[in-house]
């Protein structure tokens, strides 16, 4: 009868982590449209848009109707190019300096 006890609360303790874990897991899987990510870092859409253009930031995916949709990591980026900016760095050196892509070797 032990034994059986033991495995209902292993099983329930299982259960319990896995339950706490998603809402965390759905809250990081979210995609967000631009303006909400817009609203969740104090820019505008347009400033996300510049970013955008100048390869400072990528959408993961975009609706049917053509929006941008932005994974979790999006708002660390923002707010590091804008405490960057902050510092005096320019969006181009921005871009040069920590968002470069390495080129191919020929």
């Amino acid at each position: 009868m032990t034994v059986s006890r033991t495995t209902d609360v292993s099983t329930t303790a299982t259960s319990a982590a896995q339950a706490s874990a998603a809402p965390l897991s759905a809250a990081r899987s979210r995609l967000w449209k631009a303006g909400e990510l817009a609203r969740q870092t104090g820019l505008t859409r347009q400033s996300l848009h510049q970013y955008v253009l100048l390869g400072l930031l990528e959408p993961l995916d975009t609706t049917k109707g053509g929006q941008r949709l932005f994974g979790p990591d999006s708002v660390d980026r923002v707010k590091l190019i804008r405490d960057l900016v902050g510092n005096g760095y320019t969006l181009r050196d921005i871009r040069d300096t920590f968002f470069s892509k390495p080129k191919a070797a020929r």
